[in-house]
C-alpha cells in the first residue's frame, strides 16, 4: 500500500469553527423580547422612560447578536491540504507553507500552532477545543502527520 499523502489528487479542505455563542444569543433574544414589549407598553401610554429603556435595550441586543456573530466567523479557520502546501485561511489573512518549511503543528488547548522551520513567529488557528476529540479533527491530524512525514521522507506502507 503507497502512503496517501503523496498522492497528487488529494486536496483537502477542513473547516475549524470556534463554539457558536449560544449565550451571547440567548441575552440578544432576551433582551430583544424584553426591549419590544417595553417600546409596544410605551405605544400603549406607559411612561417615557420605559420607551426609551425599551429602544436602548433592543440596540444593544442587536449590537450584541451582531458582534457574537462577526467575532465567530472571524475565529473560523480554513485548511487546504495539499500534496505541497498547508494553506492556513483565517478572515482576510491567508498563510502558505510548504511541507518542507514546517518545523512542526501542535495543538495547544484551543489553537492549532504551525511553526515554521526558520524560528519566525508560529502561524495560530483557534480550534473549538469540543473539536479536538471530533473524529474530523482525528482524520486532519492524521493526515497532517502524514503530509509532514513525506515531506521529510519518511514511507508508511
Amino acid at each position: 500500500m503507497s502512503n496517501p499523502a503523496l498522492r497528487p489528487e488529494d486536496h483537502q479542505r477542513f473547516v475549524l469553527r470556534s463554539t457558536p455563542p449560544l449565550r451571547a444569543y440567548l441575552l440578544a433574544a432576551i433582551g430583544s423580547m424584553v426591549g419590544a414589549v417595553l417600546i409596544v407598553g410605551w405605544q400603549s401610554g406607559w411612561p417615557l422612560a420605559l420607551g426609551v429603556v425599551g429602544i436602548v435595550l433592543a440596540t444593544v441586543a442587536l449590537l450584541l447578536a451582531l458582534a457574537a456573530t462577526v467575532l465567530t466567523r472571524r475565529f473560523q479557520t480554513t485548511l487546504l491540504v495539499a500534496r505541497d502546501t498547508l494553506t492556513l485561511v483565517s478572515g482576510r489573512r491567508r498563510t502558505v507553507f510548504s511541507w518542507r518549511d514546517i518545523a512542526e503543528i501542535n495543538v495547544v488547548g484551543a489553537r492549532l500552532v504551525v511553526t515554521p522551520i526558520d524560528q519566525s513567529r508560529p502561524t495560530v488557528a483557534y480550534v473549538n477545543p469540543r473539536q479536538v476529540e471530533q473524529p474530523s479533527f482525528r482524520a486532519l491530524a492524521m493526515l497532517l502527520a502524514e503530509r509532514l512525514d513525506a515531506s521529510r521522507g519518511y514511507r508508511v506502507d
